[in-house]
C-alpha cells in the first residue's frame, strides 16, 4: 500500500537498493546543480592557497573559511535534495541562501559530532589499556 504526500512515496518496507537507486537518480537528474555546488565548495581553499603560503595564521584562517563555506554548501545541497524529492526544481540562489541561513545550526551539529567522536575515541582508548 502506497500513500502520496507532496512528491514523496511512503512505502511500508525499507530497501537499501531502493535508497541507493533514489539517491543516484536524484543526483543524475540535476547533475549541474549538485556537482556544481560540490565543486563550489573547493573554491575558497583554492583561492586562499593560491594567494598565500600555508603559515600558521593563514592555515588557520583557511581552515575556518573552508569549514564555514563547506557547511553552507552542505546545507545548500540538503535543501536542493529536499526540493528535488518534493518534485520542484531547486535554484542555486535559493539553495545557497538557505544554506547560509542555517550555517550556525550546521556548525553546532558539526561541533557536537566532533565532541562525541573525541569522547568515544578517548573512552575506547581507556578501555583498550
Amino acid at each position: 500500500m502506497q500513500s502520496f504526500q507532496k512528491g514523496f512515496v511512503i512505502e511500508p518496507h525499507f530497501s537499501v537498493g531502493d535508497v541507493l537507486s533514489r539517491t543516484i537518480s536524484t543526483l543524475l537528474d540535476k547533475p549541474l546543480f549538485f556537482f556544481g555546488l560540490s565543486a563550489l565548495a573547493t573554491l575558497p581553499s583554492a583561492v586562499i592557497n593560491s594567494i598565500t603560503f600555508a603559515s600558521g595564521l593563514t592555515a588557520f584562517i583557511s581552515f575556518l573559511v573552508n569549514l564555514l563555506f563547506g557547511l553552507m554548501i552542505q546545507g545548500a545541497i540538503a535543501y536542493g535534495v529536499f526540493i528535488s524529492l518534493a518534485g520542484d526544481a531547486p535554484t542555486w540562489s535559493e539553495a545557497i541562501a538557505r544554506g547560509f541561513r542555517r550555517i550556525f545550526q550546521l556548525f553546532l551539529i558539526a561541533l557536537i559530532f566532533w565532541i562525541l567522536c573525541v569522547f568515544f575515541i578517548a573512552v575506547s582508548s581507556m578501555l583498550i589499556i
